[in-house]
């Protein structure tokens, strides 16, 4: 199968996969199913996200037996390798939706509290956010194969995605990045916007500095010149994961994509 998405629509899907991660990483833990059915149907139904799982998804687990073997306070024995970790979470998740009635019982010995959304936000960092990043650096890494800023198309043949046909209009790949002072003023004015809207944002407040100190090191590294490509793809990486803990359609959230999409001219 194949089919060809135009850089609009990556970037697109991009964004509402994050709105959808966003929906579930930070649910009440009332809303807690309805989220997560929201969020398996849509990786189910979108075919360049479902197919990337389908290749990790390589082993079959026994999740029940997972479940059963859980003491009170026992945490899930995910695999380490991508290909484990991908299949067993996403066959848990699926699980979960199949089989329970409230989303708190899967996440229930994840955290010392008796409240329950305390065991829900502990779930959702240890094993949920690290998914939801596979999948982030899948599209991260195509959206960056493809260019910034290009009118082009990502044609992606879904046999197998480790041999991924990426192409602009039909071209070969190649990279070449031309980096302006104006385009530095840019960066660091829409740095600066980040960082007033931070302050409005009602986010935990180690959560602020954690995003502060990476926006401010984006400011540091493109100020100075020389930017370390390394530090700057690390940065970066960081800010996306913060994202899906960010109000979706928020202008803060709007803006670090911005950020985001800026600092790829310099990798």
């Amino acid at each position: 199968m194949e089919y060809t998405l135009t850089d609009g629509e990556l970037q697109r899907m991009s964004l509402h996969f994050r709105q959808i991660a966003s929906r579930l990483l930070r649910t009440d833990f009332r809303e807690g199913m309805d989220n997560l059915r929201r969020f398996i149907d849509y990786i189910d139904s979108e075919p360049l996200i479902a197919d990337f799982i389908r290749s990790h998804n390589v082993e079959t687990h026994d999740i029940e037996g997972a479940i059963a073997s859980r003491s009170n306070h026992d945490l899930f024995q995910i695999p380490t390798t991508t290909d484990g970790e991908i299949s067993f979470t996403y066959q848990l998740l699926k699980y979960a939706l199949e089989h329970y009635k409230e989303y708190y019982q899967l996440c229930f010995g994840y955290a010392s509290s008796t409240k329950v959304q305390d065991h829900v936000r502990e779930f959702n960092r240890l094993v949920v956010q690290p998914f939801v990043n596979h999948i982030n650096d899948y599209l991260h890494t195509l959206m960056v194969q493809r260019g910034v800023g290009t009118k082009s198309q990502v044609t992606v043949t879904n046999s197998t995605i480790g041999a991924l046909n990426l192409a602009q209009d039909g071209a070969q790949i190649t990279s070449s990045s031309i980096v302006t002072v104006d385009q530095a003023d840019v960066v660091a004015k829409t740095a600066e916007n980040v960082l007033k809207l931070l302050s409005c944002e009602g986010l935990d407040l180690k959560m602020k500095e954690e995003i502060r100190d990476l926006v401010t090191e984006i400011e540091n590294q493109i100020t100075k010149g020389n930017p370390r490509r390394s530090v700057l793809q690390l940065v970066t990486q960081r800010l996306q994961e913060f994202g899906g803990f960010i109000t979706a359609n928020s202008t803060l959230l709007s803006a670090i994509l911005t950020l985001i999409q800026q600092v790829q001219a310099y990798l």
